[in-house]
């Protein structure tokens, strides 16, 4: 450590000159400096701990990710390697992740992605939901278009009759009307 200390000494010894202006600076500004053992500066200045926080987190993430990917991808490129063209045995249907050549675009392709029938089925199913808003929206101007041609107008609720009831109600009736002779 001494030898580091005794030739920074000599090689920064023109920076020594430089750190006694910026000490009469910091003073002239009202930033008051010690001298402690030897160092006679002390500059402050904004903190760079954002800084490097940043770049260990990059450094981190990037490596945790770059370093399994590319073993896996040296692995697959070395052991494994693209698929060859072959005659389909009699009664086999490939499968559709089966006609891409690299295992990693075959893997993707077989539990990521979408298959092609998945998307097609998946396209459908949204043809079919505007298709069945469309109807409904239909529906619904053909009943407001009756309603104000016939006057109608909403029944926000319904009081269901218990037609048991009714039933007596009218049996009575008419009983009571065909024992006086009156019939309406």
């Amino acid at each position: 450590m001494a030898v580091w200390s005794a030739l920074s000494r000599t090689l920064f010894g023109a920076q020594r000159a430089s750190n006694v202006v910026l000490s009469q600076v910091a003073v002239k500004n009202g930033l008051q400096l010690r001298q402690m053992s030897g160092h006679n500066k002390f500059i402050i200045q904004p903190t760079r701990w954002q800084w490097h926080k940043f770049k260990d987190l990059l450094h981190l993430y990037f490596f945790v990710g770059a370093i399994p990917l590319g073993l896996i991808s040296a692995y697959c490129n070395l052991f494994i390697g693209p698929a060859e063209l072959a005659p389909i045995p009699e009664g086999y249907r490939p499968q559709e992740h089966e006609y891409y050549r690299h295992p990693i675009t075959r893997f993707f392709k077989k539990y990521i992605m979408e298959s092609e029938q998945e998307s097609y089925e998946r396209h459908m199913h949204f043809l079919w939901e505007h298709y069945d808003q469309a109807m409904f929206r239909k529906i619904q101007k053909e009943v407001m278009a009756l309603q104000e041609s016939r006057g109608d107008y909403k029944h926000w609720y319904y009081v269901p009759v218990e037609t048991r009831t009714y039933e007596i109600m009218q049996e009575d009736a008419y009983e009571t009307h065909q024992e006086r002779g009156q019939f309406r």
